[in-house]
């Protein structure tokens, strides 16, 4: 099991966050990609009529990985605020798009999926507020 708090600042900026991603393969190549990016602006956390985005796609090294929304934060900033919990929301999240054939995943990197985390049909999306915690920078 990823213990979040093993993190140490020097390994939180930048390639030091990637072995507590999620390593993923996209099935289909980029128009999946394209899929699975969509897909996860409807996964995550619900309240009210908001869905909150929990977890981000990102090549880093020529491979891709999923994360939680604090992974991609500690890239830019090194601040470490990732939880447990942010592990198993990630963990879910992986599973369900694996069990949808959209990715495929590095058996051995699961840990016990998280309790929670609600995809929305596209259908339904359109009664929510989709928002996610994380922007992407340009360049980077």
């Amino acid at each position: 099991m990823i213990d979040p708090m093993t993190i140490s600042h020097a390994q939180c900026k930048g390639n030091g966050v990637i072995p507590f991603m999620q390593p993923v393969t996209i099935v289909g190549g980029y128009n999946n990609f394209l899929l699975v990016v969509e897909t996860l602006k409807r996964i995550g956390l619900v309240k009210g009529k908001t869905l909150t985005q929990q977890v981000h796609i990102k090549f880093y090294g020529g491979l891709t990985y999923l994360g939680h929304y604090n992974h991609m934060h500690m890239f830019d900033t090194g601040e470490n605020l990732v939880t447990e919990r942010n592990v198993r929301h990630m963990n879910r999240v992986a599973q369900m798009l694996q069990s949808w054939g959209l990715v495929n995943l590095d058996p051995d990197a699961i840990i016990e999926p998280s309790l929670g985390v609600m995809a929305l049909n596209a259908e339904k999306a359109k009664d929510y507020t989709l928002v996610s915690n994380y922007t992407f920078k340009k360049n980077v």
